[in-house]
This record gives C-alpha cells, sequence and structure tokens, in this order.
C-alpha cells in the first residue's frame, strides 16, 4: 500500500474521529457544566428563599479550580445565574451540536470501518484466487457486486462525518449572532443543510453509476472483416474441427484484419464499419497466417482455442475481458477531476486508491494465472497439430516480428500505400535477410488481453529442443507463402485488397485529422514571446550609495584635510577614497538591477527559449519538462532535458557558469528575479507562465510531427 492510500484510507478517518471527539468534548464539558450550575442554583434559591436559621453556605466549585470551596449561598446563586444567562444561546444549541458530535463520531468510525472492509476485500479476494481460476473469478465476481456499493458507502461516510464537523461549527457560531439575525442565521442553515443533502445524494449517484461503469466490459475496436461461413468455409470447417478435437468452444465469430496477431477474446468487438460482434471472437491475421505453413497456423489456432477449453473457459469468458476494463478504465474514471482543487476531490482520491489497492492485490494473483495458463494452451495447440509446429511458429513470429512492425508503420505513416498489404509485405520481407530465430528465446509474444512466458519456456514446457524449432522457424520468405489461404477464404485475394483500401483510406483521414489538430496546436504558439522580470529597486544598494557619498562629501570639507596633506590629510584622504569606492559599489549594484529589468528574462520562439543567464538559446525539443520553486529573491524554473544534451553555460556570473543543481539527474535551472511580466507589461502569474510553457513545448512537438507528413 502506498503512503498516499495510507493517508486516505487511515489517517483521513482517524483525523475526522480525533476532531469529532474534540468537538463531543467541547460540547459536553459545556452541558456538564450547565447541568452543575443548574443544581447549585435550584440549592441556593432554596437557602435563600426558605430563610433557613442555619448557616447559608454552600460546597461550590468554581470553573476552572481544582476542588469546591465553602460560599455564600446568594453568591453562589449569583455566579450561577450569570454562567447561564452568558451561555443561554450556546446552551439553546449545544443538545443539537451533541447530537452532531455523536453523528461524527459514528460516521468517522463507519468510515474507518469500511476502508477497513475495503482492505479486507482486496486480500482475502486475492488469497482466495490463488487456490484455482473458478475461485479467483468467484472472488472477482464478489468484488464486482460488492465493490461499487462499498464505495458508495465510502463517500456516503466521509462526507457526512466532514459535513457533521462543519455543522457543528456553523451552529456554534450561529449560537454567536446577534439576536435579530437568529432567524436570518437559522435559514441560511437550515438551506445549507437541505442543499448540502442533495449535494450529498448527487455525488453517490455518480460514484455508483461510475463504479458499475468499472466492470463493463468494453466493446474492442477491431479494424477488419466479418467473415461468415460463406465467405470462409474452409477456415470455418478447420476451425470447428480444431475445437471439436480439443472439445474447445467453437468461437461465434472469426475476424480477418491487417494490423495484429492471432488472438481470441470474449469481450464485444466493434469492427471500423460500425459493426459490434458479441460472444466469442477469433482474430485471424492475414500477414502472419501467410507467414506460416499449414501446421504452425493450426498450432496457433489451437492455442486460442485453448483458452475456451475446460477450467480456462470460465476464466477466458468471465474474468479476462473484465478484468482488463478494470485495470484500464480506473485512470480514464476519476481522471476527469485530477485537474479540481485537492479539497474538493477528497472522496474522488479516497475511492480511487482503494480500487487502486484492490487491483494491486489482484495484479500477481492474475500473473500466476497467466503464465500457467499460456502453458495449458500451448499443451492444447500442440495437441492441434505437434509440439514442433508450435515451437517454430512462436520463434518465426519472435523473429519476424521486427521486419513485420516496421512495414507496418510505414504504411500507418503514409509513406507507403500497397494495394495488397499481404503480398507487398511478404515482397518486402524477401529483400531482407531473416534474423536469427535463437536471438528471440527470450522475447514474450504481445496479447492485447494476456501476457506469455518467454519462447524459451514455452518449447522446454513442449518438450521440443530450440534448435530443431530455430531450424524450422528460419525459413525463407517467398512469394507463395501464402497460396494455403486461398483455399481457406474465398477469393482471399480481393479481400486482402479490400482490407487494405480501407486501412488506406482509415490512415489518411486519420493523418489528416491529426495534422489540422498539429496545426492548431502550432498556431496556438505565437512566433515570439517576451517575458521580462521586473525587481524591485536595489534598496540596499540605494542605502549604502546615499550613506557613503554623504559621508564622502562631508569629509571633503573636513578642516582637517589640507593641502599639501600632511600625515592626518592622508589618512583621512585614505578613508575617503574608501567611502567613495564603496559608495560606487553600492550605484554599481542600482544600476545592474535596473539594467537588468529592461532585458527579456526569457524568450519564447518555436523551436528554441533564450534566458537571460545562459549563453545560448535552449532547443525545445532538448526538454522533458519543467518545474517551478519559489525563492526568497524570485521564482527558479528546472528544467529536465534528453540524454545527451548539454546546457548551455551561464553569463550573468563570471564565478558561477554551471547551470546544474544535480549532478545525478539530467536537471538544470535559470532564475527570474522579480515580478514577471510581458512585453505590454501586463503581469505574469505563475499559472500563465506554465501555460505558455506548455503551448511552446507542444508546438515544438507538433512541428517535427508536421515534418514527417511533407
Amino acid at each position: 500500500m502506498t503512503k498516499k492510500s495510507f493517508a486516505y484510507l487511515f489517517l483521513l478517518p482517524l483525523a475526522i474521529l480525533l476532531f469529532a471527539v474534540l468537538q463531543y468534548h467541547r460540547v459536553a464539558t459545556l452541558l456538564d457544566r450547565a447541568e452543575y450550575e443548574q443544581e447549585i442554583l435550584v440549592k441556593a434559591e432554596k437557602l435563600v428563599n426558605h430563610n433557613f436559621t442555619g448557616p447559608t453556605e454552600i460546597e461550590y466549585q468554581r470553573e476552572g479550580a481544582d476542588k469546591a470551596e465553602l460560599i455564600d449561598a446568594g453568591n453562589a446563586q449569583t455566579d450561577a445565574s450569570i454562567f447561564l444567562s452568558q451561555n443561554k444561546k450556546a446552551l439553546s444549541v449545544a443538545r443539537p451540536m451533541l447530537y452532531l458530535a455523536y453523528a461524527g463520531l459514528g460516521l468517522s468510525l463507519l468510515y474507518l470501518l469500511i476502508n477497513s472492509a475495503l482492505i479486507a476485500l482486496g486480500y482475502l479476494g486475492a488469497k482466495k484466487g490463488r487456490r484455482s481460476q473458478h475461485d479467483l473469478v468467484q472472488a472477482f465476481d464478489f468484488c464486482r457486486t460488492w465493490l461499487p456499493f462499498m464505495l458508495a458507502a465510502q463517500v456516503l461516510f466521509l462526507t457526512l462525518s466532514i459535513s457533521c464537523l462543519i455543522f457543528y461549527e456553523l451552529t456554534g457560531l450561529m449560537s454567536t449572532a446577534k439576536d435579530g439575525g437568529d432567524i436570518l442565521a437559522g435559514g441560511y442553515f437550515f438551506l445549507l443543510g437541505i442543499g448540502y443533502i442533495i449535494f450529498i445524494i448527487w455525488r453517490l449517484v455518480k460514484m455508483l453509476s461510475k463504479s458499475f461503469s468499472l466492470f463493463q466490459p468494453e466493446p474492442k475496436p477491431v479494424m477488419g472483416r466479418n467473415l461468415s461461413r460463406d465467405d470462409a468455409p474452409a477456415l470455418w470447417a478447420r476451425v470447428e474441427r480444431l475445437a471439436l478435437r480439443l472439445e474447445t468452444i467453437t468461437p461465434d465469430n472469426i475476424v480477418a484484419g491487417l494490423t495484429e496477431n492471432f488472438y481470441v477474446t470474449a469481450n464485444p468487438v466493434r469492427l471500423n464499419t460500425g459493426e459490434i460482434l458479441t460472444g466469442q471472437t477469433l482474430y485471424f491475421s492475414l500477414p502472419w497466417a501467410s507467414l506460416l505453413n499449414e501446421a504452425e497456423i493450426d498450432a496457433v489456432l489451437g492455442h486460442e482455442l485453448g483458452h475456451f477449453a475446460g477450467k480456462d473457459t470460465e476464466y477466458s469468458l468471465r474474468f479476462a475481458p473484465l478484468y482488463a476494463r478494470f485495470s484500464s478504465s480506473i485512470d480514464a474514471v476519476f481522471g476527469l477531476r485530477k485537474n479540481a482543487p485537492g479539497y474538493m476531490n477528497v472522496d474522488f482520491n479516497t475511492a480511487m486508491s482503494s480500487c487502486y489497492y484492490v487491483l494491486g492485490q489482484f495484479h500477481d494473483t492474475v500473473m500466476y494465472w497467466r503464465q500457467r495458463r499460456e502453458h495449458g494452451a500451448d499443451e492444447m495447440g500442440a495437441k492441434a497439430s505437434t509440439p514442433l509446429a508450435l515451437s517454430s511458429s512462436l520463434l518465426r513470429i519472435a523473429a519476424l516480428s521486427n521486419p513485420v512492425d516496421e512495414y507496418l508503420n510505414e504504411v500507418y505513416h503514409a509513406r507507403v500505400a500497397p494495394d495488397d498489404v499481404v503480398a507487398a509485405l511478404l515482397a518486402h520481407l524477401q529483400t531482407l535477410p531473416l534474423p536469427d530465430p535463437r536471438a528471440f528465446l527470450e522475447n514474450e509474444t504481445a496479447h492485447p488481453y494476456d501476457t506469455h512466458p518467454s519462447c524459451r519456456a514455452r518449447i522446454e514446457a513442449l518438450g521440443c529442443t530450440t534448435d530443431e524449432a530455430a531450424l524450422i522457424a528460419a525459413r525463407p520468405v517467398t512469394g507463395d507463402s501464402f497460396a494455403h489461404l486461398f483455399l481457406l477464404v474465398n477469393d482471399f485475394q480481393a479481400l486482402c485488397r479490400t482490407l487494405s483500401a480501407e486501412l488506406t483510406g482509415e490512415i489518411t483521414q486519420y493523418r489528416d485529422n491529426y495534422k489540422q489538430s498539429l496545426e492548431t496546436v502550432l498556431n496556438r504558439a505565437a512566433k515570439e514571446t517576451v517575458i521580462y522580470a521586473r525587481p524591485k529597486i536595489a534598496i540596499g544598494g540605494v542605502l549604502v550609495f546615499l550613506y557613503f557619498l554623504y559621508a564622502t562629501l562631508s569629509g571633503l570639507f573636513n578642516p582637517d584635510l589640507t593641502f599639501p596633506p600632511n600625515d592626518k590629510s592622508y589618512t583621512l584622504m585614505g578613508l575617503l577614497l574608501a567611502c567613495a569606492v564603496i559608495a560606487g559599489l553600492g550605484l554599481r549594484r542600482v544600476i545592474k538591477v535596473w539594467k537588468r529589468g529592461k532585458q527579456p528574462v526569457m524568450v519564447l520562439r518555436h523551436g528554441s527559449v533564450s534566458f537571460h543567464m545562459l549563453g545560448a538559446p535552449v532547443p525545445l525539443a532538448a526538454l522533458t519538462g519543467y518545474a517551478f520553486f519559489k525563492t526568497r529573491r524570485g521564482l527558479r524554473i528546472g528544467f529536465t532535458y534528453k540524454e545527451g544534451y548539454e546546457p548551455p553555460k551561464r553569463t550573468d556570473n563570471r564565478w558561477l557558469t554551471y547551470t546544474h543543481c544535480s549532478s545525478t539527474e539530467p536537471f538544470f535551472y535559470v532564475t527570474a528575479y522579480g515580478k514577471l511580466r510581458d512585453a505590454s507589461g501586463a503581469p505574469v502569474s505563475q499559472e500563465q507562465l506554465a501555460e505558455l510553457l506548455d503551448t511552446y513545448l507542444s508546438a515544438s512537438v507538433a512541428e517535427h510531427e508536421i515534418k514527417d507528413f511533407q
């Protein structure tokens, strides 16, 4: 658990609890004292009014005294009456304040309890999930059911406990109002309470809706074509035959595409045509299918179908999509308020800390089962074909991933626009030397919803030798490598051309929109923005100059100063010379500060930024970030930069030319002395300066990317 999560989940409720205890002590002390004074008043009245002949003294413990003392009953009656009269208004609201203190205590305890329950939910759920995949699914289902309500209860108890503390203090303030303002203050108090209740209800509804949305599968955008049984009868027959042999679920959909590797998913899929597919979907990668032989394709298909076999079925169909959605949605849901002030974001930060803790507890368990699932799916892939075929497919995909990705990247950047991506890819790969597959034994195959063990571990688990698998995987790419695909899909070449045209069209539209957005970013930055730092006048320098100038001038009229000078005159002349030098230094300081205010402290341009204290402009492309630090003399701005870049030397100080703050991090700083202003003299706040820096840094990136479009 991080320090931030610990603070929100435990320190915050403890702080609320302690403050509620303090409030209870305050009002309980007042009520106890009032009850005591009332008892004294009754006793004193009996003694005074009944004219007892005996002594009329009673025991009375004054407020703040250590022990009681005997005083006259009349005096005790007077003191008690004065106390009750002085605290009449406070006592009139003391009971409601006591109930608010009780409510604050109870709600803060409930808040602490629900936080502890959330911790237990994540810890025990992850611990149970270690027993089996079925237990993991059950534990996550339990979390999925109760976590939204627990988050809502968390927000409810937090906001209500804080509101009790606030209303307690407001009630106390209302009791100090003038007599004529009681009704008005009470009305404001009532309206404020009603408004706050409505606010809490709105926040709870919002929290519940967002919490439930964390567990709703979101359609995965996929560029491809849904192949019906009429479009690819042979492919469907092969998949159904493999599913029957492996005793797995036959997928509901087969999507052929150009941009991803093979995978299966139970998540909804949204095609680029707008069609949404539900159920189990097998993504059939045309580029990779063209690079594998038939035995390897069977092995890969068997591996993917293996995720829907036996105990793995429940994990794949129910758990994996929801867990992927949950883990990817937390930042998106709660990030909407990340720029809000901290005091307005306490409830959301608390809920986010809870979600991250639960997710972190499940993460290790999920990774444990993912490793075991992949080995189980590999066994199914080997059963569908042969262990050697699956081993060679793993190494071939690993070895060709970089060349394939590089070519597809050329397509994505519109540097090439082939009519048939598959045929063009094969032609391109024939011109390149095939990498040695043995160099990729430690690679892990990427997957949209899962992670995979290394190729070496998977091959050794299949009982194959890496040398034999690498020998088969190293076969050259030929122009007819995809001939077997013509038998699987009707009019395979037309399908490739159609998908290639759709991909090119999507890329063109995306790049046009993206280029327009880059140009918008670039145009937001002016050609040049000048920032000045107007320092306050050097008061110290002025005082030094005036004082020692006065001393120098006064010394010139000293009668002891004679010409020709004698010994005494020489001493006086030395003192006058020293005073004149010091006065000159003070004047120099004043002039230096005045000149500094006339020079720009920072000049922002497209591609670079200049600083008054650095000898050369700094390329914006070399900067990676910045931070502000307040100092006594002004604003210090620290910049981080890319490895290999060396910041310019300082020119404002002949003795100090080094700009680095840290010898271990790529970090340098500049300092702006005085208040910041623009060229027109208008003040520039720290927030405005940050916005300017962000604008020019974004413009630098946009300018670089626009050149890529040429």
